[in-house]
Order: structure tokens, then C-alpha cells, then sequence
């Protein structure tokens, strides 16, 4: 017999830090059905339902709607984060344990036929070449070579690739895309809203 899911209310607070979780702790791509086979592991939640939770928090400014390769996914912000971790522990510990055995799930699965390598190579005493390759169902989506003076930054963006790499994917086409062309003096806040992500 399947145990009972938890029934949250209609424009429930706890769907929205449900949907907040599942963004945060997924390493794949955060699409809509996604979102929901992981709320749906915890929770009597509708798909259809859903896209008003979701719609509230993209204008809150708590997590992003991303568009590559004809998919749409959600990424967490800053803001998102802070929110999850203030109030995360105010989902009960039944539903984040159903949740995140769903979300393993996933990452597992995706994972298992995705390949990511990334490397540093000594150039000299004062130099080093970061090499980082992201490959999907044996398709080449990221691949690029990178020079850095400093052996502890190499480091660091070796780790964020392998500990973040469908966020860090996700932001260089975010970059990617960006229409540079309509930048002028009184655009400079826009250009300094994205160089904060990145820091």
C-alpha cells in the first residue's frame, strides 16, 4: 500500500519552499515536469497547479526561467537560496526525505549517461590550463580551454564545473545570449546585474 502524500493547500507557502528545494538540490536541468515528479514523490500536488507556485517565485525574484536547446528550466537566485535556507526546515521531515529520494533519482539517472571532465595542466611555475568538457547523451554541449595565473583559482573552477556543472552551463548561455549591442551608459546597472551572478 503506497503511504499517504502530504496535501498541502492551494497557493500553499510549503509548495513554493517544496519547488525552491527541488531547484536547489537538483545537479541536472530544473524543467517543469521535473519540479513536479518531485513534488509528486511527497506531495498530492497538480502539474497543471503548479505554474502558479512557480510564476510566484520567478516575480519574487527567488529563482530564474532559463530557455536553451527548445527546454525551459528554473534555476535558483541568490534570493532563492537565502529563502530556502531560512525557512527549508519548515517542510516536514517525511516530505524533504520523499523529496530528496526523488531528487537522487533523478541526478542518478541523468547523470549515468552524462560525462563530465574537467582538468587542470601546469603550463609553467606561473601558469595553468583549465580543460572542461561537458558532453549529454554523448553530444559535445560545452567544451573550452582557459588560462590562469593561479594554481588555487585553477582549482576552483575545476570544482565548480564538477559541483555545479548544469548551473555553471546554464549561465554561460544565459551569457551567451545576452544582447550586448543594446548596452549604453544608462544600461551599466543591467551589465552589473550579471556580472553579480557570476561572482
Amino acid at each position: 500500500m503506497e503511504p499517504l502524500k502530504y496535501r498541502p493547500a492551494e497557493n500553499d507557502e510549503d509548495i513554493k519552499l517544496m519547488v525552491l528545494y527541488a531547484v536547489g538540490k537538483l545537479k541536472v536541468s530544473a524543467t517543469y515536469t521535473r519540479i513536479f515528479h518531485v513534488l509528486s514523490a511527497a506531495a498530492d500536488v497538480s502539474y497543471c497547479l503548479l505554474t502558479v507556485p512557480i510564476s510566484d517565485l520567478i516575480d519574487s525574484g527567488n529563482i530564474e526561467e532559463l530557455h536553451y536547446d527548445g527546454q525551459t528550466v528554473f534555476s535558483l537566485t541568490q534570493q532563492g537560496s537565502e529563502t530556502l535556507g531560512f525557512f527549508g526546515e519548515r517542510l516536514l521531515r517525511s516530505v524533504r526525505i520523499r523529496m530528496q529520494q526523488e531528487i537522487d533519482r533523478i541526478n542518478k539517472d541523468v547523470l549515468s549517461g552524462n560525462k563530465l571532465d574537467a582538468s587542470i595542466v601546469p603550463v609553467n611555475e606561473e601558469e595553468y590550463l583549465v580543460k572542461a568538457e561537458i558532453t549529454e547523451d554523448r553530444i559535445p554541449l560545452l567544451k573550452f580551454e582557459m588560462y590562469v595565473g593561479d594554481k588555487e583559482r585553477a582549482k576552483k573552477i575545476v570544482r565548480n564545473f564538477k559541483d555545479h556543472t548544469s548551473l555553471m552551463y546554464l549561465q554561460v548561455i544565459k551569457a551567451i545570449d545576452f544582447n550586448y549591442d543594446k548596452l549604453d551608459l544608462e544600461n551599466m546597472e543591467e551589465l552589473t546585474d550579471i556580472e553579480d551572478k557570476f561572482e
